[in-house]
């Protein structure tokens, strides 16, 4: 495999985008920071068709958002391992998501290779070949990159289309493509799902903690918070953390305004405070903050199904040789039994038709009789 240099000017890079041009497929994979942002900062884009591989610094020049659409023009297949942050990194850069995408990582816990393995150890498992990993922890916003960082980069897609077709063959031939397929779309719509407010309520935990009005509240200031850490671009927490999110919540809910200046850190000025009440007083009737209040307390009925029914299907899942912890995830378990939730890809997806019947039908008994 021809490895091109490091690639940082718009001639050399439509230059190899010319040699790769035919690939139905290729291998991706980014090198990035998110320490004091709020947004990943991409500094490094690796790329593979199998035949030739590249570097392209993404710091160095303004060509992203071309590069990125050049890719993807084409109905080609991109292959990455572990897809979510790359794919946040490609919807950062041009607004778009690949239509069609192959997750290593997703397709190996089809195979019994685990849940969430990491690529070095597939990479060990499928060929026997040791990846250095010593660069890992590379602050990759600096330049030049050493040769260790260069080749650990490239190490990253340089055997991923390999592992790709050998684990394409092994659901084939096992016949759980197309689970692997369903698997991939629920893991991309979750990452498009994953930045409503509904998913931001889940990720902030101190919400948990309040109820009724205060709840409520506790969930406006976050959307507030989010929206204002986008702005800047800045964490979340740099805003203010979850510690002084619950102070302004108890502050507000007894005031109806926010006077003390110790909640916040010293990027928060005056125009803010005053845009928190108003967006709070916009936003404290609106139904997305108010629905779906469910108790997360589950009763001892509830809690004896869970586990009665999370050890027959985890027993299956050794059965049909896939990880348990994607078979039958137990968030998604307890969220279907707690809001008897007959839609749960738990009973719909490729799960439910390849759950034992017996299983499936105790399902549907308890959910339609709770």
């Amino acid at each position: 495999m021809e490895l091109n240099k490091i690639l940082r000017h718009k001639k050399d890079i439509e230059q190899f985008l010319e040699k790769i041009k035919e690939a139905k497929q290729i291998a991706v994979d980014f090198e990035f920071i998110r320490k004091k942002t709020y947004y990943p900062i991409p500094c490094l884009m690796q790329i593979s068709d199998g035949n030739e591989i590249a570097c392209i610094d993404l710091l160095e020049n303004n060509l992203n958002e071309f590069l990125i659409n050049k890719i993807l023009t084409h109905e080609r297949e991109v292959i990455i391992h572990s897809c979510t942050q790359d794919l946040e990194i490609i919807e950062c850069i041009s607004k778009v998501i690949p239509k069609r995408v192959f997750d290593t990582q997703i397709a190996a816990s089809f195979l019994g290779y685990g849940y969430q393995i990491g690529y070095a150890e597939l990479i060990f498992k499928l060929f026997e070949i040791e990846l250095d990993k010593s660069s890992k922890l590379t602050d990759w916003t600096q330049r030049p990159l050493t040769e260790n960082q260069i080749e650990y980069a490239v190490n990253d897609v340089k055997y991923l289309l390999k592992a790709s077709n050998i684990l394409k063959k092994n659901l084939s031939d096992e016949k759980k493509d197309s689970w692997c397929k369903e698997e991939i779309e629920n893991c991309i719509n979750k990452y498009k799902k994953s930045r409503s407010e509904k998913e931001l309520f889940k990720k902030v935990k101190i919400i948990k903690s309040f109820k009724g009005d205060k709840k409520t509240l506790a969930k406006v200031i976050a959307v507030w918070r989010e929206e204002k850490a986008k702005q800047i671009n800045l964490p979340r927490n740099w805003v203010f953390n979850e510690e002084v999110l619950e102070k302004i919540v108890n502050h507000v809910y007894e005031n109806n305004s926010i006077k003390n200046n110790d909640f916040f850190y010293e990027n928060f000025n005056e125009k803010d405070h005053y845009d928190l009440i108003s967006f709070i007083d916009e936003n404290k009737n609106n139904s997305i903050f108010h629905e779906q209040n469910i108790t997360n307390k589950l009763s001892k009925t509830n809690k004896d199904f869970i586990s009665y029914i999370y050890n027959q299907l985890k027993m299956e899942s050794i059965n049909l040789g896939i990880a348990h912890e994607i078979f039958i995830p137990k968030k998604d378990l307890i969220s279907m039994v707690n809001s008897k939730d007959l839609n749960s890809k738990i009973i719909n997806d490729w799960r439910g038709s390849n759950m034992s019947k017996k299983v499936y039908e105790e399902i549907i008994l308890f959910l339609e009789k709770s």
